[in-house]
């Protein structure tokens, strides 16, 4: 598996030999940003972006979540816009609703919109600026945008780039696609407004995100409470941790996932990964026993509520951010 080579804190053969493809990514990515920005978008909405320069899974969307929770208890009315990954809407831009399933919108805005209640419109387009004046047109009102992804989106102008940081795989073996995990180089970092590095960060690692940006969050996932898929019952961390469990997740880091689980003392006696963003289906449970105490992340959740049995939890987080710290103002 290429992800190996790529967070390989050294260069291993396979890496050096895509190291000629990586500069030529790097050298084309470079010009399309300079022609992209030549012609961009801006709104008069001040626009956030919670993007990443690596490839998969940071913590970027739990991030999105805090941010818009934060807006809500300042009385500021925040929208949120996404690519939707794997969405198929039949039309765009597509607005969540109540009724959106998964397989339209993408599970990450689907499970935003269950988490925020509906009070963000959410906005599903590849096309983030046509996004963008769907929410000036519709909604007279919204007070800031935040865009769930979208660094490397360079056709619409943006007032604050927060860069996710995943602190337990850094920027692996800090070459970009295909010989690394980086979309861009590590000094884009230097650029942006603030970093927020989530997990165990070692010294040597705070030391070196210090060098490129002085704006840095040092945090972590706090896991919150079990709740049931199928009955919406909320159950305290401590409920779980005698129970033996079976661990069933899609995401881009799925040890994050095991490791959560572990230190809130859970034990979790079978465990099965899918790939990432995967669409779950109720055949994919038969080989478990229908006693088995399930748990998943929220976002594999979300795919499940249409045949989730009575026994099926998801394990709901949060993300401590110190806003004061990020150093932003709307």
């Amino acid at each position: 598996m290429i992800e190996k080579h790529w967070y390989s804190r050294k260069k291993t053969i396979l890496s050096a030999i895509l190291e000629p493809a990586s500069y030529i990514f790097s050298k084309i990515a470079s010009h399309r940003k300079k022609n992209l920005q030549e012609k961009q978008y801006k709104s008069k909405i001040p626009i956030i972006i919670v993007g990443n320069i690596s490839v998969g899974g940071t913590g970027k969307t739990p991030v999105v979540r805090a941010l818009s929770e934060y807006f809500l208890a300042e009385g500021k009315k925040p929208a949120i816009i996404s690519r939707g990954y794997g969405a198929k809407a039949d039309t765009y831009p597509f607005e969540v609703d109540e009724n959106t399933k998964p397989s339209q919108c993408g599970d990450e805005p689907c499970m935003m919109h269950d988490a925020l209640q509906g009070k963000v419109p959410i906005i599903i387009d590849a096309n983030r600026a046509r996004a963008i004046k769907f929410i000036e047109e519709k909604y007279s009102n919204i007070d800031v945008i935040i865009s769930d992804d979208g660094l490397q989106h360079y056709k619409i102008a943006r007032d604050y780039e927060l860069v996710v940081v995943d602190a337990s795989r850094m920027f692996g073996n800090g070459l970009t696609f295909p010989a690394g995990p980086l979309r861009e180089s590590i000094d884009r970092i230097k650029e942006v407004d603030a970093v927020i590095a989530i997990g165990n960060c070692k010294d040597e690692d705070k030391k070196l995100l210090q060098e490129f940006n002085k704006n840095i969050l040092f945090t972590k996932i706090i896991p919150k409470e079990f709740i049931n898929i199928k009955t919406g019952e909320r159950k305290s961390l401590s409920e779980f941790n005698r129970i033996n469990l079976t661990a069933i997740v899609g995401i881009g880091n799925p040890q994050k996932f095991f490791n959560s689980l572990e230190e809130l003392g859970v034990v979790v006696t079978k465990r099965k990964i899918f790939k990432d963003h995967y669409k779950f289906k109720e055949s994919d449970f038969i080989e478990f026993d229908g006693d088995d105490v399930i748990v998943m992340t929220y976002k594999d959740a979300v795919k499940c509520k249409d045949f989730a049995k009575e026994n099926w939890w998801y394990l709901d987080i949060s993300v401590e951010l110190c806003f004061e710290k990020i150093g932003f103002s709307i």
